[in-house]
């Protein structure tokens, strides 16, 4: 596998305002397509939520990866549900554990905060998003989308 042992030694660490040209640039790589957004389409129009809960990967000192989402509240509970907004991964990253790490960083930050689940929407189509779900212990749910066009 190609930069085996790679997800070892990348930092994860809490996403900065800073950070914000990095990210921008690691979606630009990879804006033809192979992101995936979850409940967002736009990687600039989702920042200003809780930057703590969102996470950024290193590898000596260059930002190769990010993920972002919040925790919303249950309307008639104290705890919280998490939402995965985005997640990316610079493409000479990828397949390499890098957006496992992130996930596994993002679902215990969401733990700590008292999260009852995490949720992300993912393309039917996008057979490795939905695989590497999976692998995490993810479960596909009921849930279907609807759409109208205007």
């Amino acid at each position: 596998e190609a930069n085996s042992g790679l997800a070892t030694r990348v930092l994860v660490r809490t996403m900065t305002e800073d950070d914000i040209p990095g990210i921008l640039e690691v979606d630009r790589r990879f804006s033809s397509g192979l992101r995936t957004p979850t409940y967002q389409s736009s990687l600039e129009g989702y920042f200003g939520g809780a930057l703590s809960l969102n996470c950024v990967a290193e590898d000596q000192g260059r930002i190769i990866g990010f993920i972002t989402g919040e925790c919303r509240p249950v309307h008639y509970r104290e705890r919280f549900h998490a939402i995965i907004e985005l997640i990316g991964v610079d493409p000479e990253y990828q397949r390499s554990g890098i957006g496992s790490v992130l996930i596994k960083s993002f679902v215990e930050r969401c733990r700590e905060r008292g999260a009852l689940s995490v949720h992300a929407m993912v393309s039917m189509g996008d057979e490795a998003m939905r695989s590497l779900m999976r692998s995490l212990d993810f479960t596909m749910r009921e849930m279907v989308t609807f759409r109208f066009d205007l």
